[in-house]
Formats: C-alpha cells, structure tokens, sequence
C-alpha cells in the first residue's frame, strides 16, 4: 500500500523555506472534461516552486508515482493518474508584461482569461488563444495549445522564447531554441512528461487599437471547393490572422463554410452568435445542441439563413476568443441538477491532401452507414513544426477534428468504435491522430502513427526523470513507452 505524503517528513530541498503545512492536500476522484476517463488521486497544490521542488523530493524518497495537472479541460487521460496528482493551479502570477519589447512572463497556473484582461489595453497580445477563459497557460503549453489563428501564426510553441522546467531531479533548467533545445520541443506539447513548467516567456503580438476581431464568412455547398480554398487562402492569407472552416457532415449532404478574421480597430457589430458567450440564449441554446435532431436542423437553418455568402461580423476579441465558454457554462449548469454532459473530439491530422481524401472517402460514409453524427466537424490547414508530440511533425497539411455531444444510451460505445475504425484508416493513409483531444485507437496503431519520435522522447525521458516519478498512462500508451511500475 501506498504511504501518505506525510506534513512532517519532508525532504529538505535547497534554497526550499516553505513549510510542508503550506502545501494544501486532499484526496478526490479526478476524471476528464470528456466525462468518460477517470482516476481517484492524493491532490497536492504546492503554493511555491520551493514547495513544488519539496514534493518531487519527497515522494521519489517514498518511491511515489504521479502526475501534473492544469485546468482541468484535457479530453482523454492526458492529465489523469492514480496515486499522486500535483496541481500547479497555485502558481497563477502574471509576472511582467514588456510593452517595449512585446514580451509576456507567466507562470502556469494562471488563466488565458486573466492574461487576455491584462494585456488587452497595453495593445499587445499572444497571437494563440484558447477557447475558454478558464484554461490555464500551463495546460495549453503543456499540449502545444492551437487556435483558429494557427493556420497563420502556427501553434502556441511557436510564440515561446523560454520556458523554466523543474525536473524530477530537482534541476532547474531554462529551455529556449539555443538552451537545452531538445527538452525545449519535447516539452512544449509534452504533457507534463519531462517535469514541471514554472515560468513561460512569450513572444506578443502589437495589436495597437485592433481590440475587435472582423470575420468574413463564405458558404460553399462542396468539400473540395472547401478545401481548396482553406490551403490556398491558408498560403497567401492576404492579410487575414484566421482561416478556418466549420464543415456539416449530415445526412445527404456535405458543405460547409470558411471564416476569415483579423484584428481590427473597426467598431463592433453586428455580431456573430456564436461568439457571444454571454447572450442568455447561449446555455439553452448549447443545452439542446446535444441532441443530434436538433443540431442537424440548427446547422442547416444557420447556413440557409443566418450566414448570408460574404457576410462580415465585428466581434470584440475576447467573444470572438472565448467562444466555447457558453459550452463550459452549460455543463456546470446541466451537472449541477445531475444531468451529463459526455463530449468528444477526435483530431486526424493528414500531410498535404490526405484529410480531403479521408474525410470523403471515410469518414463520412463511416458515419453514414452508423447513423452517427458529429456535431461539429473543424478543418484547419496547419503547418508543420518541430515539436516532438505534434501530429504535424515536420509536415504541412489538413487537420480534420470531430466533435460528438449526442452520446445517450449506446451511442458512446458506437461512437467509440467508428473513431477506433476512422482511426485505423488515419493511419492507412498516413494520417497521426490529434493528441490534444481523444484517442481512441489500438496500441499498435497509435505505435505506428508516432514511431518516429518514439525514441527521443525515451531518451530525453531518462535524461530528466530516470526514476520515472512523473508517469502519464496517456502518453506511454500513445508512444508504447515502458511503465516502470517496479521502479
């Protein structure tokens, strides 16, 4: 049996001065914002990088296991493990905002909703934002946060100079593209693996007086026209900070529409519903999205009749950024009267064309024949970067995500099982799942899909934490990494 994280045997850490009774803890069950993945765990929230340092002492010495934890938004198991869950929600200090020099210090635990309020009047912003103000900076780091401004500006790594990682080991080590490179772009996207993030410096964006966000919406009736378009104004964006399109994948038909926004200092209005999380239609609203019926005939109306081709909305940039909040809103409303709310995303990430090709040919018929619809499908046309968990590792091309609310009675164990099948013809044609999201896939296929980077991850493991204190099932399943359970 496991020893208790005791508040009078702690390992004495240098430079650490904070008491053991500072350190609040409490054991919970945890599960994931998707509601299907659970994990009951001893919380520690150290309310200093000293008391963090103490606890990576003290239960190597006691030969614990654990994990890092955000926010609290992961979809699969990425931040769930039994045994020890340390929470860096504590350290939430916006450090320094440089307005010479367009750069942001923060530490981890602090919400893009607090950082977003700090920077908006000093005209200078992160290029990348979540779409919830109650994601902490930390969590999207630690998964290589992306936005509908990733097709332009890249994903969130690409806007870091520097980041502080305290590893198990207890070494405080500063990551940059010159300093300690390697842990720098396995760490970003990482997961928690390497050891703990205590301090991230970003790179800004001047946005002056553009405090709105402009978007122009164009309807077409075909996927390939969609596609077409999305790559080549991905390319030449002329402009534009966002390209990005919201696809219906329904019963006899396929069509979609693409939004292009930019920041602009044009005054607001009209405004686009989706992004107003506030509107007190937006729970109700988002309560009966959940049922497929009714979702099918709302996308179907909002594209006939409520987004004209060509039309142009001016939201202000928080609505615009923080549109899925109405969906976090809705859930602490419906839970707090007992009633569920299952969601599921699955990302394929394809290079080149191959997502045109595996959303015609097999998603889509897939779920045609199940009778299984998503709510929402995304297409992005990402590039490609270094960072080792990405799927977009060293290649360009179309990311493909699904979003399932709809998941009463079976309906979750047949959705399940067509994503575990789309799954297998990712990898078919190449394709790498989305690790941020679910991912449901055999072993053998989640092996395959990132063989590559398999093996740098394991030494960059060991070189960090070679007792593997930190442990993450998430991650030694997607990269059929060794559990260390007797170490």
């Amino acid at each position: 049996m496991q020893q208790p994280i005791k508040r009078d045997d702690l390992l004495p850490t240098k430079g650490t001065t904070t008491p053991l009774q500072e350190i609040p803890s409490k054991r919970t069950r945890l599960r994931s914002y998707s509601g299907f993945h659970h994990a009951e765990a001893e919380i520690l929230t150290p309310s200093s990088v000293e008391a963090l340092a103490a606890i990576f002492a003290q239960a190597q010495h006691q030969g614990r296991r654990m994990s890092l934890r955000a926010s609290g938004f992961s979809l699969d198991t990425q931040a769930l493990h039994d045994d020890l869950s340390v929470s860096l929600s504590a350290l939430r200090q916006i450090k320094h905002i440089d307005t010479q020099e367009g750069t942001l210090v923060v530490e981890p635990g602090a919400l893009w909703g607090d950082v977003a309020r700090a920077l908006l009047p000093t005209g200078w912003m992160t290029p990348i934002m979540p779409s919830s103000p109650m994601i902490s900076v930390g969590g999207t780091l630690s998964s290589n946060g992306v936005s509908r401004m990733s097709p332009i500006h890249g994903r969130e790594g690409e806007h870091v100079l520097q980041f502080r990682l305290l590893t198990p080991r207890g070494e405080m080590l500063a990551c940059s593209r010159q300093q300690n490179a390697d842990l720098f772009y396995a760490a970003i996207g990482g997961f928690g693996y390497f050891g703990a993030i205590t301090e991230i410096t970003y790179k800004l964006q001047r946005l002056d007086q553009r405090r709105n966000v402009e978007t122009l919406i164009d309807k077409f009736d075909q996927y390939d026209d969609i596609f077409d378009r999305l790559r080549d104004w991905t390319r030449s964006p002329d402009g534009w900070d966002s390209v990005s399109a919201p696809l219906l994948c329904g019963p006899h038909y396929q069509r979609g529409m693409i939004f292009r926004s930019r920041y602009t200092d044009k005054p607001t209005g009209p405004l686009y519903f989706p992004h107003r999380q506030h509107h007190p239609l937006r729970v109700l609203t988002e309560m009966l999205m959940r049922h497929s019926w009714f979702s099918q005939r709302i996308w179907r109306m909002i594209y006939r009749f409520f987004a004209p081709r060509n039309q142009t909305f001016v939201d202000p940039l928080l609505g615009y950024s923080f549109f899925f909040d109405a969906q976090r809103k809705m859930r602490r409303f419906t839970e707090f009267f007992g009633i569920p709310s299952p969601l599921i995303q699955q990302g394929f990430v394809f290079e080149g064309e191959g997502g045109r090709a595996f959303l015609k040919e097999e998603a889509a018929p897939l779920l045609q024949a199940h009778q299984i619809w998503p709510l929402l499908t995304d297409a992005l046309y990402l590039p490609a970067d270094a960072f080792l968990f990405s799927p977009n590792y060293q290649r360009a091309g179309f990311a493909v995500t699904m979003a399932f609310v709809d998941l009463r009675g079976d309906r979750f164990e047949r959705t399940r099982a067509v994503l575990e099948q789309l799954s297998e013809r990712c990898l078919a044609r190449g394709g790498r799942l989305w690790l941020t999201k679910n991912a449901f896939a055999s072993p053998a296929c989640l092996r395959a899909m990132f063989e590559a980077t398999r093996s740098p991850i394991m030494r960059l493991k060991q070189q960090a934490d070679p007792h593997h204190l930190i442990r993450s099932p998430f991650v030694e399943k997607i990269f059929a990494l060794p559990t260390h359970e007797g170490v």
